[in-house]
């Protein structure tokens, strides 16, 4: 191989043959899947892109910097990036279309972890093995674009049998951009961090589908009872799985504008005893057709120990109101409701489907319940557009999904 460890280059393209004299310069000469992971490892400056085709990608133990079977990143170096989707037999420039092509990174062992990153922002990226993102800094990790899918992590001292697990001793953050999280058998994200250092994982427009576990979303912190904080914002939840809770946090939850359909959990919000926990927040949702045996759990169950604000959501029959809660909608006749607003099929089951956008959304049908009531409410200034990128009106609608008309 003629590139090496070459730190000169700030970007690298790659195949899983390599093409021509494999300098990893443009995509006539691409470097090897193999080639990608001992160059991955041993970079020398700061600011590298790597443009990967599409195919299915395997660290090789001789090639991994550190473990058998690892993409490992050389943990000095920052800014690094990672864009697929581009046709495995791309010749020219071209823009990346991950709706088209897929670059899937997979362990030998799907149950193993694929990825180490350490400061990586990755684009059109399919996972179909667990991930471990680490911090020591105050970073911010990107995924955008990536799908997360089929996996069923084994049990694993590092990665505690999770899709993602996040690990840091500094602020850091970890953002997923229309992101895409299918039938995974098992936590979809943990985390652990030193005391007084809490992060933030943030979800935009990502759509979470038939997975399934004890915990979907756990941030447990440490006996010092911090830890991150869950912001999910135009996201939709549909015929996920919860063995035990929904969402279990040291840290707090946001929900902003996400619909969660057809779910089934022991309970929504799992939280911890500690007084230090971060309220949680939850403006703009909708939930339909879940079967949660409770909304919360936990030793503090009074609502001004768990929220400090509930206002503008869409609950259905069973899930009952707290004091502090206000200008939300409670259905009592979910299924004739439920009808009229969004789409269904012929066995009256929700439609996810493509409707724009990266990510699968309900559709909306109307902003009015079947008695006039409007689920309109006044648009956070934060929450422009909906999950799938359409501007929102001013009086905009309850969940992930904007209805671009006004009530009469």
């Amino acid at each position: 191989m003629s590139v090496g460890p070459d730190s000169s280059r700030n970007g690298f393209y790659v195949k899983q043959q390599g093409t021509g004299k494999e300098t990893g310069s443009d995509w006539e000469n691409a470097i090897s899947a193999k080639d990608f992971a001992f160059v991955l490892g041993n970079l020398q400056s700061d600011s590298v892109t790597f443009y990967i085709a599409a195919g299915t990608y395997k660290p090789d133990s001789v090639y991994s910097k550190q473990e058998k079977g690892v993409y490992f990143a050389n943990a000095n170096i920052k800014g690094v990036s990672i864009i697929g989707g581009f046709p495995s037999h791309v010749k020219s420039d071209t823009l990346p279309d991950p709706e088209k092509y897929e670059t899937i990174f997979r362990s030998e062992d799907k149950s193993a972890q694929c990825f180490a990153p350490y400061d990586i922002n990755f684009y059109g990226v399919v996972f179909e093995s667990p991930i471990v993102v680490s911090f020591s800094e105050d970073l911010l990790t990107t995924f955008e674009k990536c799908t997360f899918r089929d996996m069923d992590p084994a049990l694993n001292a590092v990665y505690r049998k999770c899709v993602v697990y996040h690990t840091q001793t500094a602020k850091s953050v970890i953002e997923f951009r229309e992101c895409l999280f299918s039938k995974n058998k098992n936590m979809l994200l943990q985390g652990y961090q030193t005391p007084f250092n809490v992060g933030v994982d943030k979800y935009y427009n990502c759509t979470f589908v038939e997975n399934e576990a004890d915990y979907l979303f756990a941030f447990p912190g440490i006996d010092s009872g911090y830890g991150n904080v869950y912001e999910f914002v135009n996201c939709t939840f549909f015929k996920n799985k919860a063995n035990a809770g929904f969402f279990s946090t040291y840290g707090g939850l946001r929900l902003y504008n996400c619909s969660f359909f057809d779910n089934d959990a022991k309970s929504f919000l799992s939280d911890a005893s500690s007084d230090r926990c971060e309220l949680s927040t939850l403006v703009g949702n909708v939930f339909l057709k879940n079967d949660f045996s409770s909304f919360l759990e936990g030793s503090r169950r009074t609502s001004s120990a768990y929220f400090d604000l509930v206002s503008h959501n869409l609950f259905q029959s069973g899930i009952t109101e707290m004091s502090g809660w206000s200008d939300n909608i409670n259905l009592s006749d979910t299924e004739s409701l439920e009808k009229n607003l969004f789409e269904t099929d012929s066995q009256d089951g929700f439609v996810l489907k493509n409707n724009g956008g990266f990510t699968s959304t309900v559709a909306l049908k109307s902003d009015k319940l079947s008695d006039g009531t409007s689920i309109r409410f006044p648009r956070l200034d934060s929450v422009l557009f909906d999950q799938r990128g359409v501007e929102r009106l001013e009086k905009t609608c309850m969940g992930a999904y904007e209805l671009k008309c006004t009530s009469d």
